[in-house]
Parts: C-alpha cells; structure tokens; sequence
C-alpha cells in the first residue's frame, strides 16, 4: 500500500519550471517502502486518483520569483490562498490551487483527507529549451534530502 505519493510537478523543458521532475529523479533509491514518487508533465488530475488512496502527499513546483531564485517555501495544508503565484508559464491545465480545491471537493465526506505538502521553489528563467538556471538547480540536492527525511520521519515502521 502507498502512503505517500510525492509529486514533482512541471516541464524540464522550460528552463525553472523543471524543478519538480529533477526532485523526483533525485529521490530514487532514498524513499522507504510505501512511498510513491512520481513525475506530472503538466496534467494534474491523476492526483485526483490518487487522493483517497493515501496518506500524505508531497507537491514539488515552481513558482515566480520573489526575490531570490532557488527559496525553497514549505506549506502545510495550505489554502488555495496561501500558495505563493505559479510560474507565469505554468504548463498545468489546472493550477495547484486549482487541482487542491477541486480534490477537497470530490472527497467523500467520511473519507480522510491526506495530510498535504507543498515545496515551491522561486524560479528565475521559464523560457523553452532553457535549462534550470543555476541557483534552481542548487535547490535539488538540498530539497531532495529534506523530502527523505520528512518522509522518514513520518514513517511509522
């Protein structure tokens, strides 16, 4: 059984906006038994799917810059409210706020719902073909490692 499914959101193929694939690449082999780890080009629905079926899940994307490129934001079951803006050239259908509130919504009114974290990371550069830039890319190593040991800690085994 899955309990937690980590979702790394968005396209390598446009520069910053790769973040969430990269994390999700940089956790294989470091996740314990009942994790899932997967990698969401762009649809966000198959969340929806797995939202009744888990415990916890762990979102990795981008999001604008405010500052300073590579800021890891940490939220905790946050409201649509309280993510910080998308990467102006999301390649979501339906955003994260989006994709959040219309989950909560479809939950059966008995069901539990998953504990939910959201790592948003600052990007600088979400231009097509452009790689991640430099202080993104600085950001893997150092969420990918946090991830593990959030995911660790909350193991019950």
């Amino acid at each position: 059984m899955t309990r937690t499914l980590i979702a790394g959101i968005g396209n390598a193929d446009r520069g910053d906006d790769g973040i969430g694939p990269a994390v999700i690449a940089a956790l294989t082999h470091r996740l314990p038994d009942g994790t899932r780890a997967i990698a969401l080009r762009g649809d966000l629905l198959p969340l929806l799917d797995a939202w009744a079926q888990v415990e916890r899940v762990v979102l990795v994307d981008a999001c604008t810059e405010s500052g300073a490129p590579g800021r890891i934001h940490r939220l905790h079951n946050p409201s649509a409210a309280e993510l910080p803006p998308e990467a102006p050239t999301s390649s979501h259908a339906l955003g994260l706020a989006e994709t959040l509130a219309l989950a909560r919504a479809l939950a059966e009114p008995t069901a539990a719902a998953p504990d939910i974290v959201v790592y948003a990371v600052e990007g600088f550069c979400f231009d097509f073909g452009a790689p991640l830039s430099p202080p993104v890319a600085a950001a893997i190593e150092p969420l990918a490692e946090q991830i593990a040991a959030d995911v660790a800690a909350s193991d019950p085994r």
